[in-house]
């Protein structure tokens, strides 16, 4: 006989991927900057690049970094790098004042409270990274499941990782699942459709609002410090 909390449970469990970097927080710069001072380990001198960061992978990040002051890329050389990254984030989080987004604590703290409704990360960021971050706010316990960009550089993968984590940590079959993604950049929009997944693009990131209302989201919001809209769009989409 099923658990009397299973009579309870809705058809479907709304699964909510926040992205970090530009939907929930401002780092200030902290990534970058403990970047620069990784490489310094490599290099005797840092070359002016112009590599995007903006909705890309841990992975995808490094290689190109490396890449441009001709060194060589490997996935040992990657993560030798990445292990010497996590080290200085949690040094650097500390000197760039990083902020919250409008009303991030006080949706996710009514997020938690709202029936059929499980939130977890899917992000660029590596495991720890992402930890190291969500940790100076406080915030890391209101996710339960995530995918991490430390092991791919493909946004895609990534968002197939989350979902699938989900599915197992909350034991939940397939048609169980209602998966949401949460971003700022047209990458998130991207790797939303490749789970099936609809999409609130917020604006609070470096994308143009228009280039990310072209992208097609499901919703645009401008921030995520009206409860009311974000609630509205995941209940009223079909």
């Amino acid at each position: 006989m099923p658990a009397s909390s299973d009579f309870n449970r809705p058809e479907q469990i709304k699964l909510l991927m926040f992205d970090i970097d530009g939907t929930l927080l401002f780092s200030g710069g902290a990534g970058k900057l403990a970047m620069e001072r990784c490489l310094m380990r490599f290099v005797s001198e840092l070359q002016i690049v112009d590599i995007p960061v903006h909705g890309r992978t841990d992975k995808a990040i490094i290689a190109d970094l490396l890449n441009a002051h001709s060194l060589s890329a490997t996935d040992q050389i990657i993560a030798d790098f990445y292990e010497a990254y996590l080290v200085e984030l949690d040094r650097t989080i500390h000197e760039c004042q990083p902020r919250l987004l409008p009303g991030v604590r006080e949706l996710l703290s009514s997020l938690v409270e709202h029936v059929g409704v499980e939130m977890g990360i899917l992000t660029g960021n590596g495991r720890v990274a992402t930890e190291i971050k969500l940790n100076y706010f406080g915030l890391l316990n209101f996710f339960k499941f995530g995918g991490y960009g430390e092991s791919t550089d493909d946004r895609r993968q990534v968002a197939r990782n989350a979902l699938q984590d989900a599915q197992r940590t909350l034991q939940l079959s397939p048609p169980e699942c209602s998966p949401w993604v949460i971003g700022d950049t047209v990458h998130d929009v991207a790797c939303a459709r490749a789970i099936n997944a609809k999409v609130i693009a917020v604006g609070t990131g470096k994308v143009c609002h228009d280039e990310l209302r072209q992208s097609r989201p499901d919703v645009f919001l401008k921030d995520l410090s009206c409860i009311s809209s974000f609630l509205s769009a995941i209940e009223c989409a079909t």
